[in-house]
């Protein structure tokens, strides 16, 4: 059954120490090409490679909503739910927790984003107004 995720709102993000407005912003498709498809998990298989690519297309298309097919969507949501991945180090294989780029104390202004991929339901949503 597809998946449809509702695109949020853009966010502001804010210092996380005093809560003053940083400047910077992000939109939904911004989080997901550079936070979460720079993930190594996309490259671990040639059906990750084209779960990556059917992503990209969805978000060209995105407008208020974004369809993907379920095993798509399964594995989205999984780097959002678990965003632990393995490295290569001099000693070995080591797992690195949390997303490339994403330090933890600014993690929490990106929950709409999460929360969109992870709640994404299997009816169409309603168009914005």
């Amino acid at each position: 059954m597809p998946k449809y995720v509702t695109i949020p709102v853009e966010i502001s993000f804010r210092n996380p120490i005093d809560g003053a407005p940083t400047g910077e912003k992000m939109n939904f498709a911004e989080f997901v090409r550079s936070k979460l498809m720079v993930h190594p998990r996309w490259m671990q298989s040639y059906a990750d490679l084209r779960a990556a690519h059917a992503i990209d297309e969805a978000l060209t298309k995105a407008k208020d909503w974004m369809l993907l097919d379920e095993a798509v969507h399964k594995k989205l949501a999984e780097v959002c739910e678990a965003p632990a991945y393995q490295i290569m180090g001099p000693m070995g294989p080591q797992t690195q927790n949390g997303l490339i780029g994403v330090p933890p104390l600014v993690a929490p202004q990106l929950l709409p984003f999460f929360d969109a991929i992870i709640k994404a339901s299997e009816s169409q949503p309603e168009k914005a107004s």
